[in-house]
């Protein structure tokens, strides 16, 4: 199964969003049937017996947030890679790298590859520009996953977020991964 990267100029405004987003979903349906993604995920996914997806989904965060480095992207450009790239990168050399929509298709694609639902949140952050309408002006800036359990549970996988204080959000999207 080949590999994934994606690198494009970052189109302007909510279209541009729209449009990444619909590539990440791409990514994530591609690499459903790779065997270094079913092998990954499995392997978080062992030992609960009757699998406790809320588990296994904090799992699939834990070992993200343990082995992922943050590494923003060109400022023009966007990066994007499916979880086989990522996977065969972290046979390589132990450690993940990329931005927050990379970490994003890879929690997805795991989180799918053992039965869990997956959404991608988009965020806006209210960056005091002065328009007066912050949410009506503010540019999409951030995308997380979410995983979702038979239950109902919602398991945010959110690890590249900035820890302590942020700008309030004033514009959120949600779509299915």
């Amino acid at each position: 199964m080949p590999t994934t990267v994606l690198t494009r100029t970052i189109a302007v405004g909510d279209a541009g969003v729209l449009q990444t987003l619909r590539a990440m979903q791409r990514l994530v349906d591609q690499a459903m049937d790779s065997p270094i993604v079913i092998q990954t995920a499995r392997a978080l996914a062992v030992g609960d017996g009757v699998q406790r997806q809320a588990i296994v989904a904090a799992r699939i965060r834990a070992w993200l947030a343990r082995y992922w480095r943050y590494v923003d992207d060109p400022v023009t450009r966007e990066h994007l890679e499916d979880a086989t790239y990522l996977l065969t990168q972290f046979s390589q050399h132990r450690y993940l790298a990329g931005d927050c929509d990379e970490v994003a298709i890879l929690a997805a694609t795991l989180g799918k590859a053992v039965g869990l639902d997956a959404t991608f949140t988009v965020l806006a952050f209210d960056t005091g520009s002065g328009s007066g309408n912050p949410g009506q002006s503010a540019r999409y800036a951030h995308v997380y996953t979410t995983l979702l359990t038979a239950q109902g549970q919602r398991v945010n996988i959110d690890i590249t977020r900035p820890s302590g204080p942020v700008a309030p959000v004033v514009r959120s999207l949600e779509v299915d991964a």
